[in-house]
């Protein structure tokens, strides 16, 4: 038991919460200590309670799952929260960068323009994971 909740511990504070850097986005409309604080009330709200029964180790593990979980619901809610105030993550630019400058391709539309632009027509092209490319003019 011991051996599986440490694993479970490791795993989680590995992948499951995410700090960064915060720069003012196009949108933010207040300084960052005021945003942060707003959205760290925010995120105290995204706690859940729990009920165990059993024996003591299994009330035990269920407090551990559930502070775990709770620790990525807040960071989760206090990340969601930054963006909503205009926000921008600035250590994940390079790969936002590096994914709105890929070629655009068009199935079954071999040399043809993209999607909303005439061909010769400089376009600027954006989306994001699982949703469409939108194309426009320049």
């Amino acid at each position: 038991m011991k051996k599986l909740a440490l694993s479970i511990t490791l795993l989680v504070l590995t992948t499951g919460c995410v700090t960064h850097t915060w720069a003012p986005g196009p949108t933010a409309t207040m300084p960052f200590e005021q945003a942060s604080g707003r959205c760290k009330l925010v995120a105290m709200g995204a706690d859940q309670g729990f009920v165990a029964v059993g024996n003591a180790n299994e009330v035990a593990g269920a407090a551990i799952g559930n502070g775990l979980g709770n620790a990525i619901r807040e960071n989760q809610a206090y990340n969601a929260c930054m963006e909503a105030m205009g926000f921008v993550a600035t250590d994940t630019q390079a790969r936002v960068a590096a994914a709105a400058t890929a070629p655009v391709t068009v199935p079954g539309a071999d040399g043809a323009a993209p999607i909303g632009c005439s061909p010769g027509q400089p376009c600027s092209c954006g989306g994001a994971p699982n949703m469409p490319v939108i194309c426009q003019p320049n």
